[in-house]
């Protein structure tokens, strides 16, 4: 499994759920992600990791408050602990291979971060019709809003 490959794996839930976070009402949900799914979690990585203030190109919409913002401003902040801290393990990893490797310098210490696992599941999984998509949202959830479209779904107890 190569670096990258592992990021992903430690972002997604068992079920291949990847959370997100409002950055309005700052309520939990996931997107289902996979080959054939709309949410590209590789992407979203790659724009985090290399260019921080460059925003994405698409934007979603909070099942719940419906707030659209661009992909970039959904990152929980569990996730982006865990991204700066993968940041500094490359960073450091390159400084010790390329320049203190062969000097007497103390090389700098290089951790990698760990991802804590989810203990508490409050998620329930939705399947969006209107866009063939699947998303976890709150069990105490009765109506969203579709991420991707932004049509209404009235939600079954």
């Amino acid at each position: 499994m190569g670096e990258f490959d592992k990021v992903i794996s430690d972002l997604i839930d068992n079920e291949s759920f990847f959370r997100r976070e409002c950055p309005a009402c700052f309520k939990n949900f996931k997107f289902e992600i996979g080959e054939d799914k709309t949410y590209n979690l590789e992407y979203m990585l790659r724009n985090y990791l290399i260019d921080r203030n460059k925003k994405g190109n698409i934007n979603y919409n909070c099942p719940y408050c419906g707030q659209v913002a661009d992909d970039f401003y959904w990152w929980t902040d569990e996730q982006a602990d865990y991204l700066t801290g993968i940041i500094d393990y490359l960073i450091a990893e390159i400084i010790n291979e390329k320049y203190l490797n062969e000097s007497k310098e103390e090389k700098l210490e290089s951790n990698y971060p760990k991802m804590e696992p989810e203990i508490f599941n409050p998620f329930k999984i939705v399947d969006l019709e209107c866009c063939d998509e699947n998303l976890k949202v709150l069990k105490v959830a009765e109506e969203i809003n579709c991420c991707f479209c932004g049509s209404d779904h009235k939600l079954e107890h």
